[in-house]
């Protein structure tokens, strides 16, 4: 059979379904629950042959998207000749670290890469001058799979991982190439690669076994440097780089967390700071040059837009500010540009908004009528109940995890002396915001800072030949503390 996707042919066949095709082929489609038909974003347009409307279609898609050819990819399957197209993708910005030179005429480049749960980002640099000379970001297509690292490394015992490292390194070249043709230059001229990530993440790029991370102990994970010539690794001639992959610190405590500690100085602390890089795998820290507790929590994917009806990333046009007052709430987007959707520091500030006016309890019950059909946000963007409760999910998360660690630390809200919110999400976080949910504990905002993507201006460092200092970590286990059950159900309220 012929299916084109876009215009451009791939290889399908007859009784899978067009998300089974698109996966393999590459080709990210937008879902999140890993093909099961609950998520809804893995949208696409038929534009030829036939594609009967199912159950699914009709429960995430109105009549109008139906008549127009909208149908979803995980519910169509295979049977004829089909064409499609793919919604375009808006580039996602790369919070905190931007190009300060342009690209030299000659010399060695390297690149820094962050291989978000989400999204990577990537950084060309000036390897005479220290200088970023480029920047780009986009999206992980291991999504396919699932938003979170779990649906992946479950993916894994199943027998997926040889796709799933296919995947993310066919993204990681990508991004390799996307950076040096914005930038004028050919990959040849890269002679350096370091690669970041959760532990997952650097797991499946390397190759290492994943398998073993679905279950306690959570062993083995790879604590060695991973290094690698990229012409081998990515099977492309031509490229002359090594490609560098920094140990984590345990099995959920990965290279980007590291990289984020380094930046933020805490081996030159003397007093107590914490560490906070909350996306789909949130990422804790809690000390100073003495000594670090960390943690990762399951936050899932609703603080970077995931899991959200109307959620987007940190897109062009995502709504990252609310205010509610007048007529019509007044939002602020992404580039000044139309609203596309919520993304995670939009809907904080919306929720916050809520509990504020009264349109929200603090047990997160949408007021009527907006129980039932969903808080106006745009003409086209609802907030609906699930939205809020998967918001709720994710903070009780976090909260929860930054309360073990500062009893671990033996260290109270007084003791800190500043707080740094990285990655996307925290860039763009309102502190008090966040403290107005439950976020963040109040007394912390005045200690807030937000300092963008500290992974990837770690993974810099790293490619220029900073070490990274790093003063003892003791990672902590949440699944494992007897606590962290009662506190994070205790967290759940606003």
């Amino acid at each position: 059979m012929n299916v084109t996707v876009n215009g451009n042919p791939i290889v399908a066949h007859a009784g899978e379904t067009l998300f089974a095709a698109l996966t393999r082929a590459g080709l990210f489609s937008g879902g999140l629950c890993g093909g099961a038909g609950r998520c809804g974003r893995c949208q696409v347009t038929v534009t030829a042959g036939d594609a009967p409307v199912t159950a699914a279609d009709r429960a995430h898609l109105s009549a109008e998207e139906i008549a127009a050819g909208r149908r979803l990819a995980c519910a169509l399957t295979l049977t004829d000749d089909l064409s499609v197209t793919l919604p375009a993708q808006k580039p996602f910005t790369v919070q905190g670290l931007a190009a300060t030179a342009a690209p030299p005429a000659n010399g060695d480049l390297g690149a820094a890469v962050d291989i978000g749960t989400t999204t990577l980002a990537f950084a060309l640099v000036d390897l005479q001058t220290g200088a970023v000379v480029g920047t780009a970001s986009l999206l992980n297509s291991q999504r396919a799979y699932g938003a979170d690292v779990l649906s992946r490394v479950h993916a894994c015992e199943r027998g997926e991982q040889p796709r799933l490292t296919e995947m993310v390194r066919g993204d990681v070249l990508r991004g390799l190439r996307t950076l040096c043709e914005r930038a004028g230059v050919g990959t040849e001229r890269l002679k350096a690669v370091t690669v970041v990530g959760n532990t997952a993440m650097c797991q499946l790029f390397t190759g290492f076994d994943c398998a073993p991370l679905a279950q306690y102990p959570f062993e083995p994970f790879d604590n060695a440097p991973f290094t690698a010539d990229a012409a081998t690794l990515f099977g492309t001639p031509g490229l002359a780089a090594s490609v560098t992959v920094p140990p984590p610190a345990g099995p959920f405590f990965g290279a980007d967390a590291l990289a984020g500690l380094a930046v933020c100085g805490f081996a030159e602390r003397s007093g107590v700071g914490v560490f906070l890089d909350l996306g789909t795998n949130a990422e804790l820290a809690v000390g100073g040059r003495d000594g670090v507790f960390a943690a990762s929590a399951a936050a899932g994917p609703a603080f970077e837009g995931g899991a959200l009806s109307c959620g987007c990333g940190s897109i062009e046009g995502a709504v990252c500010d609310v205010t509610l007052g007048g007529d019509v709430p007044r939002v602020v987007t992404v580039g000044n540009a139309e609203p596309v959707g919520l993304c995670g520091s939009g809907v904080v500030a919306l929720l916050a908004e809520l509990l504020r006016t009264g349109a929200m309890d603090a047990s997160g019950l949408l007021q009527p009528p907006y129980f039932d059909e969903g808080f106006p946000v745009t003409p086209s963007l609802r907030l609906l109940q699930g939205d809020v409760r998967a918001v709720q999910l994710a903070k009780g998360a976090v909260s929860a995890g930054l309360k073990v660690l500062m009893k671990r630390a033996g260290v109270t809200c007084d003791d800190v002396d500043r707080v740094w919110l990285a990655g996307g999400f925290g860039a763009a976080l309102s502190p008090e915001k966040a403290a107005a949910v439950g976020l963040l504990p109040p007394e912390l905002v005045a200690k807030a800072e937000a300092v963008g993507n500290t992974a990837l201006a770690g993974a810099v460092r790293a490619l220029l030949g900073g070490a990274a200092n790093l003063p003892p970590i003791t990672t902590v286990d949440l699944n494992a503390d007897e606590e962290f059950p009662i506190l994070f159900f205790n967290s759940m309220e606003f």
